[in-house]
């Protein structure tokens, strides 16, 4: 695959990975590529073998939607509203790389003229001033892209919360039904034994009443 088809394929609705900022990349970095890039033979395209693919998804990843399985409505929202969040760091973490990138590339640039006229001081001037601004640009950019990768872990971490919240819900109402269920059992099983032990009173109660009836007729006939 060469940088120019690697760039389109990182390239979503949200972001745009240009071949320049790829290849400017891959200078910057040359002891992860090395010996692992090549040119084509009029040395106009640059090909990538798998590594330096693998080390570049790194850096362009695109992330994957999160999978919402069997969840109550409350935490389907919540998953949702973290899945949202999710993309949109990510994408605004795009961003804030291409704009980091592209500052990298007007330093890098701004040092060579800045090389080449040295004998002309107030252009020296010039020059360092702008590249303290965009160091300064660039120090804010890399602030602003270490607190966006802190929101997202933070966001990943809240979706692993809900699904595991749901799971143990889900648990505790198991066990209540079960409970239910087996509370039901008893209620029935000890209504049983007091309608038995009421008819066993019935009967007591009528046995007596005919002994104290028979006792009775007894005492009547001796008298």
């Amino acid at each position: 695959m060469n940088i120019s088809d690697y760039a389109r394929s990182r390239t979503t609705t949200n972001t745009i990975v240009t071949p320049s900022a790829v290849s400017m990349y891959i200078r910057r970095n040359p002891e992860i590529f090395n010996g692992h890039i090549s040119k084509s033979k009029n040395g106009k395209e640059t090909f990538l073998d798998d590594e330096a693919i693998k080390q570049l998804d790194k850096k362009y990843y695109i992330p994957e939607p999160i999978q919402v399985y069997d969840i109550d409505p409350i935490c389907e929202r919540k998953l949702k509203e973290a899945e949202q969040t999710i993309q949109t760091l990510s994408e605004n973490i795009k961003k804030l790389q291409a704009a980091y990138d592209l500052l990298l590339a007007e330093n890098h640039e701004n040092q060579l003229k800045l090389a080449d006229a040295n004998k002309y001081k107030e252009l020296q001037e010039i020059h360092t001033t702008l590249l303290k601004e965009k160091n300064n640009d660039l120090t804010e950019a890399k602030k602003n892209i270490t607190l966006l990768y802190n929101m997202l872990e933070t966001e990943k971490t809240t979706t692993q919360e809900i699904k595991l919240n749901n799971e143990l819900l889900k648990k505790d109402l198991a066990y209540a039904q079960q409970h239910i269920a087996t509370t039901e059992q008893t209620l029935n099983k000890k209504e049983d034994e007091i309608a038995t032990l009421l008819t066993r009173i019935e009967q007591a109660e009528n046995e007596a009443n005919s002994f104290i009836k028979s006792w009775f007729g007894f005492w009547r006939k001796k008298t």
